[in-house]
């Protein structure tokens, strides 16, 4: 996939200076055993990429910066969050192996016509993914503990208020309320009077495993005097979080894609101020990940990666940077055992391939030398 994308680029700036799969496969596979060709392939593409690229990292000529430290925290699920995740998996695996069970019936009635089983297509894929994420997040991103029973009240107290509109009909109201997630039904039930006694208890925001793990991290950071950035790519995320916070007594601000421009740099002023008895910051992903100084924090929480590890790195560096006077630590929440682990584990290698296609000699050197030190440590105890 690297070596076409970049094919493509080169082909754009200068059409003709390479022949349609000069740079040959992948450039980097897990299953890729042959460390000798692997190298061989690395080092062409940087012979190729030398004429176009002039890069230079901030360590090599802001000699000032602050150390940035990285810490990855793999929190394991609890019980119920385990067995939601896990019956998620089951029931995606049985609705494929009825469809294989289909097909297989269909090709034993038609054996002249036989077909290979049916693939997931790419939009039930990126579904299962995205619900499994979901899960490994907050379980309250699916609906799970809201019943039958719950909707149809909820829905029929929505319908006679009007709440989706006056004109939507008691049928459509129920679909739309059946396809909100446990929170949104939570503040849903919050927001009607008549609904209150249907909103969850505080127990059901703490029983995630990384809020769990965030919280008692919190706790750690305040206690060393410390100030820290949070980072979510989704929205819905952050109003979890924003609940957890308030429960807990926290003081916070926060920027997403829905606050006003005039007023981000307000609240960014508001964080920085010297003195300020704001603790935590919470920020969307994209939107908070850029063109942001908010060097009043020196830690900065990843609640959730990025497939592309340079969204995160961004995001690190809102707090990492210029006018930092105090060492910034990085951590990373990771769900163990699900597609969250996946996701940094595939960054993780990006970030490896970036490393040996565009940095440095020298900069290669030195990783290689701490890589070095660390083995010898381990090895000698």
């Amino acid at each position: 996939m690297f070596c076409h994308q970049l094919e493509s680029l080169i082909h754009l700036v200068l059409p003709g200076l390479l022949e349609e799969g000069a740079l040959g496969t992948d450039t980097y596979e897990e299953t890729d055993t042959n460390e000798l060709a692997r190298a061989h392939r690395l080092q062409r593409v940087k012979e190729i990429l030398r004429p176009f690229i002039l890069r230079r990292l901030k360590e090599e000529v802001a000699k000032e910066l602050i150390p940035k430290t990285q810490e990855k925290r793999i929190v394991a699920m609890s019980e119920s969050q385990k067995a939601q995740y896990d019956a998620a998996v089951e029931a995606a695996r049985n609705e494929r192996r009825r469809a294989r069970e289909a097909a297989s019936s269909k090709s034993d009635s038609h054996p002249t016509g036989a077909s290979p089983p049916p693939a997931l297509n790419n939009t039930k894929v990126k579904a299962l993914f995205v619900h499994l994420r979901k899960i490994a997040n907050h379980p309250l991103l699916v609906r799970s503990r809201y019943g039958d029973e719950e909707i149809a009240e909820i829905s029929d107290v929505c319908h006679r208020r009007g709440v989706f509109g006056h004109e939507a009909t008691l049928a459509k109201v129920e679909s739309h309320v059946k396809s909100l997630s446990d929170f949104d039904l939570h503040q849903l039930c919050g927001e009607q009077g008549h609904l209150s006694n249907l909103c969850l208890s505080p127990a059901a925001f703490s029983g995630a495993a990384k809020t769990s793990a965030l919280v008692d991290l919190l706790a750690t950071i305040k206690a060393k005097g410390s100030r820290p950035l949070i980072f979510s790519q989704w929205k819905i995320v952050l109003d979890i979080l924003e609940w957890v916070l308030r429960e807990k007594g926290h003081r916070f601000v926060r920027l997403d894609g829905s606050t006003d421009v005039h007023q981000r740099q307000q609240i960014c002023d508001a964080y920085n101020k010297p003195g300020s008895e704001i603790f935590c910051f919470l920020l969307s992903t994209r939107a908070g990940g850029q063109g942001l100084n908010l060097t009043g924090a020196d830690t900065v929480i990843i609640h959730d990666c990025d497939f592309n590890p340079q969204i995160d790195r961004q995001a690190e560096d809102r707090c990492h940077r210029l006018g930092q006077s105090r060492p910034v630590t990085v951590h990373r929440l990771v769900t163990a055992g699900t597609v969250d682990e996946r996701i940094v584990q595939i960054a993780e290698r990006k970030l490896d391939l970036d490393a040996a296609v565009l940095s440095d000699t020298k900069v290669m050197a030195a990783e290689e030398s701490k890589a070095m030190h660390s083995i010898i440590e381990d090895l000698l105890g």
